[in-house]
């Protein structure tokens, strides 16, 4: 219904906000710990890119019927490095990686017009995300101690195990071009084997 349509689309719309503070943050902590600029320049690249599916997906909500809420976010301060990274790993290597999976599938098969073409710009910028989240592991994994490395492992392991399990409960549209329960457990199969390869 376009109701469950306006409300998947409300709180992607909230995520996307979050997600600007979150690379907003990133890009202060890898000043300050000292990384490669290259990798500072992407952070600010990926917060102005989550600005524009802030909005985006908050039009596309309104269109459909959602409420876009807010959601409160604290004072951000600058993590150690063994934070950063293990964030990084769940939320980049792993959740990143595979939101920009499905939204290339979207992309190409939204039955929506509005929707596809939007999701073509999103995919991109989120397939770009992902792969700013593995250069920053790759620097992250160069600065750690063994047993940081290990904890870092850890939390992407446990990050992809959380994201299959939940893949039974997600939501399906054909209007979204959203996978349904097979279809994302297929994709995901596919990324965990390359997870696999990197670990």
């Amino acid at each position: 219904s376009s109701r469950s349509v306006g409300a998947y689309l409300a709180s992607a719309a909230e995520l996307e906000a979050v997600s600007v503070l979150a690379f907003r943050r990133l890009v202060r902590e890898l000043r300050a710990h000292g990384a490669p600029p290259d990798l500072v320049a992407r952070a600010r690249e990926a917060a102005k890119d989550e600005v524009r599916h802030a909005r985006t997906t908050r039009r596309l909500a309104e269109r459909f019927g959602g409420r876009v809420g807010h959601r409160s976010v604290g004072a951000l301060p600058v993590r150690s490095l063994q934070a950063i990274a293990e964030e990084n790993a769940r939320e980049g290597c792993v959740r990143e990686t595979f939101g920009a999976l499905v939204a290339t599938l979207q992309a190409s098969r939204a039955t929506d017009g509005d929707v596809r073409e939007q999701m073509e710009s999103i995919a991109r910028d989120e397939t770009e995300h992902a792969a700013l989240a593995w250069d920053v592991a790759e620097w992250l994994d160069r600065v750690l101690d063994d047993g940081g490395r290990e904890r870092t492992r850890r939390a992407r392991a446990d990050a992809a195990l959380e994201l299959e399990r939940s893949l039974e409960r997600g939501f399906t549209s054909e209007l979204l071009g959203l996978p349904t329960a097979q279809e994302a457990r297929a994709l995901f199969a596919r990324m965990g084997a390359a997870l696999d390869a990197m670990a």
